[in-house]
């Protein structure tokens, strides 16, 4: 964060899937996809397999590809233990070759009303998590921006933020 409390986001439009099959890029061919969000996983469950086939096939047509992990626990115990498999995955990403291959920070999505996106520290603690694997992002739905822009000044490691639709 800058001194600057006030975000001057850098909006790029892109589709978030969450789901875990193959998805046929065709299907949206005459659109222009800036970027796709791919679930990597959620909880403790990974979707490695479909997540590198997925993400070769968005490369081998030139669409940049970001990644996020479902955190669906409201305590930051729980919570921790779902980002350590986020760091786990993004460990198995690496080995294969393939985190390079993302072009974005890595997200943390938080389902519903989830208790913890009014805690940054406990944001934070999970971030702490994925350290030294990719910088961590917070995925944020637009119900919750207005809290988000006005508390930006108490986020020290949370890199980048994208807002969905509610």
């Amino acid at each position: 964060p800058n001194s600057n409390p006030k975000p001057n986001p850098n909006i790029v439009k892109g589709i978030q899937f969450e789901y875990n099959g193959k998805i046929e890029y065709g299907f949206f061919s005459g659109l222009y996809l800036t970027f796709v969000l791919l679930k990597g996983g959620e909880s403790t469950d990974s979707n490695a397999d479909s997540f590198i086939e997925n993400l070769e096939s968005a490369k081998a047509k030139n669409i940049k590809v970001g990644a996020y992990w479902m955190i669906t626990q409201p305590s930051i115990e729980e919570a921790i233990w779902e980002a350590k498999e986020a760091y786990n995955f993004l460990a198995q990403l690496e080995n294969e070759g393939k985190l390079k291959d993302l072009s974005y920070d890595f997200y943390l999505k938080f389902n519903g009303n989830n208790q913890l996106l009014n805690d940054y520290t406990s944001i934070e603690k999970l971030c702490e998590e994925l350290q030294g694997k990719k910088p961590c992002g917070i995925a944020l739905s637009s119900s919750k921006y207005e809290y988000f822009k006005n508390n930006i000044n108490k986020i020290q490691k949370i890199n980048s933020y994208w807002v969905e639709p509610s």
